[in-house]
Protein backbone atom coordinates (compact mmCIF):
# COMPACT_ATOMS: atom_id res chain seq x y z
CA UNK A 1 0.00 0.00 0.00
CA UNK A 2 1.13 3.54 -1.21
CA UNK A 3 2.89 5.60 2.15
CA UNK A 4 -0.13 8.33 1.51
CA UNK A 5 -2.62 6.01 1.72
CA UNK A 6 -1.23 5.12 4.60
CA UNK A 7 -0.74 8.35 6.05
CA UNK A 8 -3.77 10.33 4.44
CA UNK A 9 -1.63 12.86 3.15
CA UNK A 10 -2.15 14.42 -0.58
CA UNK A 11 -0.52 12.77 -3.39
CA UNK A 12 0.27 15.77 -5.02
CA UNK A 13 -0.03 19.54 -5.82
CA UNK A 14 -3.34 19.40 -7.13
CA UNK A 15 -5.44 16.88 -4.62
CA UNK A 16 -3.56 19.66 -1.61
CA UNK A 17 -5.23 22.48 -3.26
CA UNK A 18 -8.53 20.70 -3.31
CA UNK A 19 -8.80 19.25 -0.05
CA UNK A 20 -7.72 23.01 1.34
CA UNK A 21 -10.22 24.07 3.94
CA UNK A 22 -12.58 26.81 3.44
CA UNK A 23 -11.86 26.18 -0.51
CA UNK A 24 -14.94 25.91 -3.21
CA UNK A 25 -14.55 24.13 -6.02
CA UNK A 26 -14.46 26.14 -9.26
CA UNK A 27 -17.85 26.52 -11.02
CA UNK A 28 -18.25 26.34 -14.86
CA UNK A 29 -18.53 30.17 -16.22
CA UNK A 30 -22.21 31.03 -17.42
CA UNK A 31 -23.21 30.92 -20.96
CA UNK A 32 -23.55 34.10 -22.36
CA UNK A 33 -26.58 34.61 -23.89
CA UNK A 34 -25.42 34.89 -27.80
CA UNK A 35 -25.34 30.87 -27.26
CA UNK A 36 -28.88 30.98 -27.13
CA UNK A 37 -30.34 33.42 -29.87
CA UNK A 38 -33.19 31.73 -30.11
CA UNK A 39 -34.22 32.06 -26.65
CA UNK A 40 -33.24 35.79 -26.63
CA UNK A 41 -35.78 36.66 -29.98
CA UNK A 42 -38.19 34.53 -27.62
CA UNK A 43 -37.84 36.72 -24.42
CA UNK A 44 -37.75 40.29 -26.62
CA UNK A 45 -41.01 38.89 -28.11
CA UNK A 46 -42.45 38.59 -24.91
CA UNK A 47 -41.31 41.66 -22.91
CA UNK A 48 -42.14 43.84 -25.98
CA UNK A 49 -46.07 44.25 -25.99
CA UNK A 50 -47.98 43.45 -29.05
CA UNK A 51 -48.75 47.00 -29.92
CA UNK A 52 -45.46 48.37 -29.67
CA UNK A 53 -43.68 49.59 -32.36
CA UNK A 54 -41.01 47.02 -32.84
CA UNK A 55 -43.99 44.25 -32.70
CA UNK A 56 -46.07 46.87 -35.22
CA UNK A 57 -42.50 47.34 -37.46
CA UNK A 58 -41.93 43.51 -37.98
CA UNK A 59 -45.60 42.40 -38.18
CA UNK A 60 -45.89 45.21 -41.50
CA UNK A 61 -42.66 43.83 -43.24
CA UNK A 62 -44.03 40.07 -42.80
CA UNK A 63 -47.57 40.72 -43.50
CA UNK A 64 -47.51 42.96 -46.57
CA UNK A 65 -47.94 40.30 -49.11
CA UNK A 66 -51.10 38.70 -47.01
CA UNK A 67 -54.45 39.54 -48.16
CA UNK A 68 -57.21 41.06 -45.86
CA UNK A 69 -60.06 39.93 -44.34
CA UNK A 70 -62.37 41.08 -47.29
CA UNK A 71 -60.37 37.91 -49.02
CA UNK A 72 -61.75 34.38 -48.00
CA UNK A 73 -63.98 33.35 -44.65
CA UNK A 74 -62.64 33.82 -40.87
CA UNK A 75 -63.06 31.00 -38.39
CA UNK A 76 -63.34 31.63 -34.96
CA UNK A 77 -61.15 29.66 -32.76
CA UNK A 78 -61.19 29.61 -29.09
CA UNK A 79 -58.04 29.40 -26.80
CA UNK A 80 -58.20 27.04 -24.10
CA UNK A 81 -55.69 26.66 -20.93
CA UNK A 82 -54.41 23.54 -22.36
CA UNK A 83 -53.65 25.15 -25.72
CA UNK A 84 -50.81 27.29 -23.45
CA UNK A 85 -46.82 26.29 -23.18
CA UNK A 86 -45.80 26.87 -19.79
CA UNK A 87 -44.47 30.07 -20.54
CA UNK A 88 -48.17 30.97 -21.26
CA UNK A 89 -48.10 31.46 -24.81
CA UNK A 90 -50.15 29.36 -27.68
CA UNK A 91 -47.95 26.21 -27.90
CA UNK A 92 -46.41 25.71 -31.27
CA UNK A 93 -48.05 22.44 -31.90
CA UNK A 94 -51.97 24.06 -31.32
CA UNK A 95 -51.37 26.31 -34.62
CA UNK A 96 -51.76 23.43 -37.32
CA UNK A 97 -54.61 21.95 -35.26
CA UNK A 98 -56.06 25.21 -35.40
CA UNK A 99 -55.74 25.45 -39.55
CA UNK A 100 -56.72 21.56 -39.80
CA UNK A 101 -59.96 22.21 -37.72
CA UNK A 102 -61.28 25.61 -39.15
CA UNK A 103 -60.71 23.83 -43.01
CA UNK A 104 -63.20 20.81 -41.60
CA UNK A 105 -65.67 23.47 -40.06
CA UNK A 106 -65.48 25.64 -42.95
CA UNK A 107 -66.15 22.09 -45.79
CA UNK A 108 -68.96 20.75 -43.54
CA UNK A 109 -70.66 23.69 -43.41
CA UNK A 110 -70.60 24.35 -47.38
CA UNK A 111 -71.89 20.96 -47.42
CA UNK A 112 -68.71 18.95 -48.10
CA UNK A 113 -67.91 15.59 -46.75
CA UNK A 114 -70.93 13.73 -46.68
CA UNK A 115 -72.59 12.67 -43.42
CA UNK A 116 -69.24 11.53 -42.11
CA UNK A 117 -67.25 14.35 -42.95
CA UNK A 118 -64.81 12.31 -45.10
CA UNK A 119 -66.72 11.53 -48.29
CA UNK A 120 -66.14 12.68 -51.95
CA UNK A 121 -64.06 15.95 -52.12
CA UNK A 122 -63.64 15.76 -48.46
CA UNK A 123 -61.35 12.27 -48.85
CA UNK A 124 -58.10 14.28 -49.24
CA UNK A 125 -54.64 13.96 -48.28
CA UNK A 126 -52.00 16.56 -46.63
CA UNK A 127 -49.16 17.18 -49.16
CA UNK A 128 -47.35 20.09 -47.66
CA UNK A 129 -47.70 22.42 -44.68
CA UNK A 130 -45.79 25.73 -44.65
CA UNK A 131 -46.16 28.31 -40.98
CA UNK A 132 -44.24 31.28 -39.86
CA UNK A 133 -44.92 32.73 -36.51
CA UNK A 134 -45.24 35.96 -36.25
CA UNK A 135 -46.61 37.66 -32.85
CA UNK A 136 -47.30 35.25 -30.15
CA UNK A 137 -50.57 34.55 -29.01
CA UNK A 138 -50.46 35.15 -25.50
CA UNK A 139 -52.81 34.12 -22.71
CA UNK A 140 -56.55 32.79 -22.91
CA UNK A 141 -59.24 34.24 -25.26
CA UNK A 142 -60.47 34.24 -28.76
CA UNK A 143 -58.98 34.33 -31.87
CA UNK A 144 -59.67 32.75 -35.61
CA UNK A 145 -58.35 31.48 -38.70
CA UNK A 146 -58.18 33.26 -41.51
CA UNK A 147 -58.11 30.91 -44.95
CA UNK A 148 -58.32 31.67 -48.58
CA UNK A 149 -57.95 29.63 -51.65
CA UNK A 150 -54.43 30.45 -53.63
CA UNK A 151 -54.66 27.61 -56.31
CA UNK A 152 -57.25 24.61 -57.01
CA UNK A 153 -55.39 22.06 -59.66
CA UNK A 154 -57.31 19.65 -60.82
CA UNK A 155 -56.77 17.26 -57.77
CA UNK A 156 -54.46 19.60 -55.71
CA UNK A 157 -55.23 22.34 -53.73
CA UNK A 158 -53.10 25.09 -52.13
CA UNK A 159 -54.37 27.82 -49.73
CA UNK A 160 -53.67 30.12 -47.67
CA UNK A 161 -54.19 30.98 -43.85
CA UNK A 162 -53.48 33.32 -41.01
CA UNK A 163 -53.96 32.41 -37.29
CA UNK A 164 -55.04 36.10 -36.19
CA UNK A 165 -57.08 37.92 -34.09
CA UNK A 166 -60.73 37.40 -33.55
CA UNK A 167 -61.08 40.14 -35.64
CA UNK A 168 -58.53 39.95 -38.15
CA UNK A 169 -55.99 42.85 -37.49
CA UNK A 170 -53.59 41.12 -35.98
CA UNK A 171 -51.73 38.13 -37.76
CA UNK A 172 -49.71 35.79 -35.14
CA UNK A 173 -48.58 33.16 -37.57
CA UNK A 174 -49.15 32.79 -41.61
CA UNK A 175 -48.52 29.79 -44.24
CA UNK A 176 -50.08 27.71 -46.52
CA UNK A 177 -51.32 24.30 -47.09
CA UNK A 178 -51.43 21.73 -49.93
CA UNK A 179 -54.22 19.09 -50.00
CA UNK A 180 -54.93 16.26 -52.50
CA UNK A 181 -57.84 14.55 -53.18
CA UNK A 182 -57.75 11.08 -53.50
CA UNK A 183 -60.31 8.41 -54.51
CA UNK A 184 -61.82 6.71 -51.61
CA UNK A 185 -61.53 3.16 -53.46
CA UNK A 186 -57.68 3.10 -55.24
CA UNK A 187 -56.19 5.74 -53.45
CA UNK A 188 -54.92 7.57 -56.56
CA UNK A 189 -55.52 11.59 -57.47
CA UNK A 190 -59.12 12.18 -58.77
CA UNK A 191 -60.25 15.48 -59.83
CA UNK A 192 -62.32 17.77 -57.45
CA UNK A 193 -66.18 18.05 -57.80
CA UNK A 194 -68.07 20.76 -59.10
CA UNK A 195 -69.42 21.88 -56.00
CA UNK A 196 -65.80 22.03 -54.99
CA UNK A 197 -64.83 24.36 -57.67
CA UNK A 198 -68.09 26.50 -56.90
CA UNK A 199 -66.78 26.77 -52.96
CA UNK A 200 -63.35 27.91 -53.60
CA UNK A 201 -63.95 30.51 -55.89
CA UNK A 202 -66.23 31.97 -53.11
CA UNK A 203 -62.74 32.34 -51.29
CA UNK A 204 -60.21 32.78 -54.40
CA UNK A 205 -57.60 35.60 -53.57
CA UNK A 206 -57.53 37.38 -56.47
CA UNK A 207 -54.66 37.75 -58.72
CA UNK A 208 -54.51 41.52 -59.36
CA UNK A 209 -51.14 43.27 -58.08
CA UNK A 210 -54.08 45.89 -56.26
CA UNK A 211 -56.09 43.56 -54.00
CA UNK A 212 -56.71 44.65 -50.36
CA UNK A 213 -53.64 43.50 -48.30
CA UNK A 214 -53.09 43.27 -44.21
CA UNK A 215 -51.54 46.49 -43.15
CA UNK A 216 -53.02 48.45 -45.83
CA UNK A 217 -56.77 46.93 -46.65
CA UNK A 218 -59.79 47.95 -44.47
CA UNK A 219 -59.11 45.02 -41.81
CA UNK A 220 -55.49 47.12 -40.59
Amino acid sequence: MAREELTGRPRNRCEAQRRRPGRRPQREPRPSPRHFPDVVGLVRTRIHPINSPIVANREERNMNHLPSTDVGVLVPVDVHFDDLDPMGMLHNSRYQVWVERAWVEFGRGQGLGGASGFEGDAFQVVKAFAITYDVPVMGLGQCAVHLWMERLGSASATAGYRVCSDEGRTTHAHGTRTVVRLDSTTLRPTPWSDRAREVSRTIERPKSSDQPQVGTGPAS
